[in-house]
């Protein structure tokens, strides 16, 4: 380890803090914002689950779907260019994704 300096539980718990308060200074109160992601969730969830099947399966494409999601949520808050490119970047492999799954399918 070298030179490190181990840091002790009460400065990583100050270093913790900081970091969420730093966030919540970004995008809002925490608890709100996975408020509003698991609301935006629930809706591609149970849009994707209208098959009639009780099972729920998410893939890749939902997985894309639910974190350029996250990133539009974090973007209405406070406008950041990382969750703009996020986004974009994320709704791309959704549709890279939804055709590669299409593919020989009719």
């Amino acid at each position: 380890m070298g030179n490190m300096k181990v840091k002790t539980g009460e400065e990583l718990q100050e270093d913790l803090d900081k970091i969420i308060k730093d966030r919540e200074l970004s995008y809002g109160a925490s608890l709100e914002c996975h408020k509003n992601i698991a609301l935006a969730w629930q809706g591609i969830i149970n849009q994707s689950c209208k098959t009639g099947s009780m099972e729920i399966v998410i893939d890749e494409t939902d997985v894309a779907l639910m974190l350029a999601a996250m990133k539009i949520i974090r973007e209405a808050y406070c406008h950041k260019q990382d969750n703009i490119d996020d986004a974009i970047n994320y709704l791309r492999f959704a549709s890279d994704f939804s055709k590669e799954m299409s593919i020989g399918f009719p």
